[in-house]
C-alpha cells in the first residue's frame, strides 16, 4: 500500500484526517476517539504514526468486539 497521510493504514480508504492540512491539533475527528490496542496492532510497522486509522475501521472493529 502506498504511504499517504490521507489514507487509512488498514483499509487504504480516506481517513479524513485534518491535521496534515495544518489545522490546529485537536481539530481531527480522532482526538476524541479511543483506539483499542488490538486495532492499533493491525497497522503495518512501516505505517505506525504516519497516518490515521479511519472511522470506518474503528467502527467495524468496535462492532466486531461487541459481538465476540
Amino acid at each position: 500500500m502506498q504511504e499517504d497521510v490521507k489514507r487509512c493504514p488498514i483499509c487504504g480508504g480516506d481517513n479524513k484526517c485534518r491535521n496534515p492540512a495544518g489545522d490546529p491539533q485537536g481539530s481531527c475527528w480522532c482526538y476524541g476517539a479511543v483506539f483499542p490496542e488490538e486495532l492499533l496492532e493491525r497497522v503495518p510497522a512501516s505505517q505506525v504514526r504516519k497516518s490515521c486509522i479511519c472511522s470506518t475501521c474503528l467502527d467495524k472493529h468496535l462492532k466486531e468486539a461487541e459481538q465476540a
